[in-house]
């Protein structure tokens, strides 16, 4: 099954298929049942400070989701799109070091806990 990247028409295709049920955050069961590509919805962060400089070219949102079958078969990663350009894929051990560095970071600044 292709599926387009957010704000494009540009379609992603999945790697070889394999059989493995559809967990509970895949949006496309239904759709594929030979294929077994897992694909979440994408969760959306705005970026408030993308773009203040006139010499910026950055999305003003980053969009988020889990996906299974596009690297492993196995292993679920976290997919991180900006401006369709800027593609992330990060395993669940690497989001969790992201997310520890980030709350460090907040922490620092005197932000939310």
């Amino acid at each position: 099954m292709n599926h387009p990247r957010p704000g494009t028409t540009e379609l992603l295709s999945a790697t070889a298929p394999h059989a493995t049920p559809c967990p509970p955050w895949c949006e496309c069961r239904a759709e594929h049942p030979d294929e077994q590509v897992h694909i979440g919805t994408y969760r959306v962060v705005n970026l408030s400070l993308a773009g203040l400089h006139p010499a910026d070219d950055l999305a003003a949102d980053l969009y988020v989701r889990l996906e299974r079958g596009f690297r492993s078969a196995e292993e679920t990663s976290i997919s991180i799109v900006c401006k369709d350009r800027y593609d992330i894929e990060l395993t669940v051990a690497e989001a969790a070091d992201l997310i520890g560095e980030l709350a460090d970071c907040v922490r620092q600044a005197g932000g939310p806990r």
